[in-house]
């Protein structure tokens, strides 16, 4: 069902908004929503990998793969995230032109909902979200992405 919405929800906001746009700004501006989405949750797995070898498998810690690089991940997206979402932290790249000045209050907008349905979880169901951590436990046995 959820995939069939996603399906139907994009297929819509796709269409009305390359009617308005054009195809190849609203491609363009889809593109750097996901991107704008996706950059953070890199951001965050760079955090992960560094806490995760740093705490959980400490006897596999290596400084390089474990510390260094996603550092340095960390350095090399962040500017793209501020630039794709508007955000002139760096003087070398031009202002957002519309509809692509758009993409940071509808990052911004998709992230508090989340926020919001978050925190109305935890209050009302927080089996919910307990229930997350079983996502990837199949038969009683976790798997790792190692």
């Amino acid at each position: 069902f959820a995939l069939t919405v996603q399906v139907g929800v994009g297929v819509v906001v796709g269409l009305i908004a390359g009617a308005k746009f054009g195809p190849l700004t609203i491609f363009g501006l889809l593109g750097t929503i996901i991107s704008a989405i996706l950059i953070p949750m890199y951001f965050l797995a760079c955090l992960g990998c560094i806490k995760f070898f740093a705490t959980e498998k400490r006897s596999e810690w290596n400084p390089f793969f474990h510390l260094i690089i996603p550092v340095l991940g960390i350095a090399l997206i962040v500017p793209a995230w501020f630039t794709a979402v508007g955000i002139p932290i760096f003087q070398f790249v031009s202002p957002l032109v519309y509809p692509y000045t758009l993409v940071g209050p509808i990052v911004g907008g998709w992230v508090l909902i989340g926020v919001i349905y978050f925190v109305y979880l935890l209050n009302k169901d927080p089996k919910r979200l307990d229930a997350v951590a079983n996502v990837f436990v199949e038969e009683g046995i976790a798997t790792s992405a190692v």
